[in-house]
């Protein structure tokens, strides 16, 4: 759930704005890249719990920026690499 609302967060527009010409801010795009490829540490899955209840998405993107700027967002790689990955996820909202 967590992920998907972050994900949701920056993949949903207001009306009249195009897609294709915005540029994506780097940082939430990386701090996002980072929570595809490794799982959330403790602290950062309540924090980030904690802002979803908020249901304010730009606190959400910055607290997801600031624990990845301070390598808090995700776990550490260990000796192995998982050469699993998410590549898609979908989700569902009530309409």
């Amino acid at each position: 759930m967590t992920r998907t609302r972050a994900i949701h967060a920056y993949t949903t527009w207001p009306a009249g704005f195009d897609p294709w010409q915005a540029k994506p801010d780097p940082e939430v795009a990386d701090a996002l890249d980072a929570l595809y490829r490794r799982p959330l540490t403790a602290g950062a899955e309540d924090s980030t719990r904690r802002a979803l209840a908020r249901r304010d998405d730009d606190h959400l993107a910055q607290l997801l920026v600031v624990l990845h700027a301070d390598n808090r967002l995700v776990v550490p790689d260990g000796p192995g690499s998982d050469p699993i990955r998410i590549v898609c996820t979908m989700g569902a909202t009530r309409g």
